[in-house]
């Protein structure tokens, strides 16, 4: 090379954006291809000392849930199916470092078990044992809804009691350590009527603090906190000033103070008008209650005139998609558009995109900021390439997202829906995005995949995801170093 050619290329180099070279450069470990079911999704994932563990499955599906094991490379080795049925399947946690999978069954006696197995840093199953066990009554069973701390050593057990006509619901709270070893139980009747299908979280921070928040359905959504002190069971409504909050997220730091943020809805009609954000320090009664309409600007990138004139203020067919927070003690809460359309082909599911709203600590308002994506996707059984993945990374918001078009041909398909490209939005201290192609995900030998738009997990600077093939029959996991 001569010397000019070799001064052309430093100022090439020079001149490039970092940005575009980093993207093509991103570490990025791929295993090997495993099979698996059309429609089972990746439900949790494991580090196991130096390998790894993946849950999947679909609780309404006759297919077994299984527990794929791989070695430092991503590489899928074992497969086992869960010994239950999935309609048993309650929930997968960590505790004490150590993978949980937990199970309710009707025992001979017609009594409600809760049923625990657990998994070795090796991906075997141990031997399953019952934890507690309630009685059913008149043909109703007794429900179980469990969690577990941030690290992993204290456990909460919410017993749902079984349905009773015109009676007021009831539910234990039953107390763990991280040996599973008992420490309180607690029940409590609510003043609330009992109902068929309920919706309560427990939630348990490090410190021990409990809490339930439960959406209940009379006339309208209404929510409420419940917060367990010594003994008893505080409760209260969930209320703002005006509005009705139509729905919510939270999340709980290792103290016990619960921040909660959400939308409120319209007077007139069901959409999100405005934001609101709370907190809660180990009572039911919140510190603060903030509330914002949405700016006119986000609407306006949702709805045109015409649309606000006949449709009302707010962004419709929204719905709360993540709750995260930043090393800094920052929350961003993120919302997205999908609607669904009947046509000639079958059912069309379009998303428009999404809107991030950025509040400090103290629950106060920074930005907000949308993104436009535009899937336009056609159902089909082996499910859904839309929506997106969400995940901080130095103390900014990144979003990965597929582009999703099934009225261009200018791609190769998959399951009819143009499969264009993937793609990685990072949000500035400002709320500015920047966009650039994931493409480094896909450098791989064999059937061609897409990515799963879930997160699988995220460990410090990495970031794992997973990929299928174009019938979802097959996937192989990945992991980016960021």
């Amino acid at each position: 090379m001569n010397y000019w050619s070799i001064c052309l290329a430093f100022l090439f180099f020079l001149l490039t954006p970092f940005s575009e070279l980093i993207s093509q450069d991103t570490v990025c470990l791929k295993g090997n291809e495993f099979d698996k079911t059309s429609e089972s999704k990746p439900t949790d994932f494991y580090f196991l000392e130096n390998n790894f563990g993946l849950v999947l499955g679909k609780k309404k599906s006759k297919i077994p849930y299984k527990f794929i094991f791989f070695d430092s490379n991503l590489n899928a080795s074992t497969q086992y199916d869960f010994p239950f049925e999935p309609q048993s399947f309650v929930e997968s946690l960590v505790v004490n470092e150590q993978p949980h999978l937990f199970f309710s069954r009707t025992n001979a006696e017609g009594k409600q078990e809760l049923i625990v197995q657990k998994i070795d840093s090796k991906g075997k199953f141990l031997p399953h044992f019952t934890l507690t066990t309630f009685n059913n009554l008149g043909g109703y069973k007794v429900n179980y809804k469990i969690a577990v701390s941030e690290d992993s050593k204290k456990i909460v057990l919410l017993v749902e009691h079984p349905f009773q006509k015109q009676s007021h619901e009831k539910i234990t709270l039953i107390l763990f350590d991280e040996q599973l070893q008992l420490i309180k139980i607690v029940d409590k009747t609510l003043d609330v009527l009992c109902k068929h299908k309920r919706t309560n979280l427990p939630i348990i921070s490090n410190n021990g603090s409990v809490y339930i928040l439960k959406k209940y359905f009379n006339k309208k959504s209404q929510y409420y906190i419940f917060h367990l002190n010594e003994n008893e069971v505080e409760q209260a409504k969930i209320s703002l000033r005006t509005r009705d909050v139509v729905s919510l997220r939270y999340l709980v730091n290792e103290n016990g103070v619960l921040n909660v943020f959400g939308f409120f809805k319209s007077p007139i009609v069901l959409n999100y008008e405005g934001f609101f954000s709370m907190k809660y320090d180990n009572s039911v009664e919140p510190d603060f209650r903030k509330e914002f309409f949405l700016p006119s600007s986000i609407v306006a990138k949702f709805k045109s005139k015409k649309e606000i004139k006949n449709k009302g203020f707010g962004l419709d067919d929204f719905k709360i998609k993540r709750l995260l927070t930043d090393s800094s003690g920052n929350f961003f809460l993120i919302a997205s558009h999908h609607s669904r359309f009947q046509i000639k082909e079958g059912v069309e599911n379009y998303r428009k995109g999404l809107v991030v709203f950025k509040f400090s600590n103290a629950g106060n308002y920074i930005w907000s900021s949308p993104f436009l994506y535009n899937q336009h996707e056609l159902t089909n059984r082996a499910g859904l390439w839309g929506s997106f993945i969400s995940y901080i990374d130095n103390n900014e918001l990144n979003i990965i997202y597929n582009s999703i078009n099934y009225k261009s041909k200018k791609t190769e398909e998959f399951q009819h829906n143009s499969f264009l490209s993937t793609n990685s939005v990072s949000f500035d201290d400002m709320g500015r995005s920047s966009t650039k192609q994931f493409s480094s995900i896909y450098n791989f030998k064999g059937e061609k995949m897409g990515l799963v738009p879930s997160l699988i997990s995220k460990n410090e600077n990495e970031l794992y995801l997973m990929l299928e093939n174009e019938n979802k029959t097959k996937g192989r996991l990945i992991k980016l170093a960021l």
